[in-house]
């Protein structure tokens, strides 16, 4: 692949977690680091069908999410957008991600192309890019806030960082799904973290997940 320049070519040969390049025009596959092509080597067999493959790796809850962010890139509504979602791990639970899409324009050299970025939540903290996003969430969530958990909210989110679903966790705990949705709002409200990524982030930083 001839890529734009050389501090492009370093950015993509570098960047810690999972780096896919697709044309923008045809969502092909033109290019993908080692960790990208060892996760998913089909997209390098059937360029032109990248998406359907994607939904095949993606929680169901979160398709809707990646398909409306790849959409958007695509169709040039936004350049950039970065969310959480879950990739299902066949073996184990679903494993969260930060997925990014960056549209890579360059109308001088004819390119046209979407970058996507994927690092685990569970590794971010590694990584240098992602140690000022940890030291502000280790800031305004430290570990004594675990105490304002009760054992059973504690087990809940255990349960809600490892992919379960509200009725999965429902049929663990013996208990009804509304139940365990009044829970998760308990919980989110202690902690002031809006979201079940940041839940998930929580608790990975807390050790309620190995």
């Amino acid at each position: 692949m001839n890529l734009m320049n050389e501090s492009l070519q370093d950015l993509f040969f570098h960047l810690p977690g999972l780096v896919g390049i697709f044309d923008a025009k045809t969502t092909g596959l033109i290019w993908g680091n080692d960790s990208w092509m060892k996760t998913y080597p089909a997209t390098s067999d059937d360029p032109q069908r990248v998406m359907q493959y994607f939904l095949q790796s993606i929680h169901k809850e979160d398709r809707p999410v990646f398909v409306q962010a790849f959409t958007n890139v695509v169709s040039g509504i936004t350049e950039a957008v970065s969310f959480f979602t879950r990739f299902v791990n066949y073996n184990t639970r679903p494993d969260w991600y930060l997925c990014t899409f960056k549209r890579l324009n360059n109308r001088d050299g004819g390119n046209d192309w979407i970058c996507c970025h994927q690092s685990d939540l569970a590794n971010m903290a590694t990584f240098d890019h992602f140690s000022e996003f940890y030291h502000d969430f280790r800031k305004r969530h430290p570990v004594s806030a675990m105490k304002k958990l009760t054992r059973r909210e504690q087990e809940i989110l255990r349960l809600i960082a490892r992919g379960f679903s509200y009725t999965e966790i429902a049929q663990c705990l013996f208990i009804q799904p509304e139940t365990v949705n009044k829970h998760r709002k308990n919980i989110q409200k202690k902690l002031h973290l809006n979201s079940i990524a940041l839940l998930s982030c929580f608790a990975i930083e807390n050790g309620l997940v190995e």
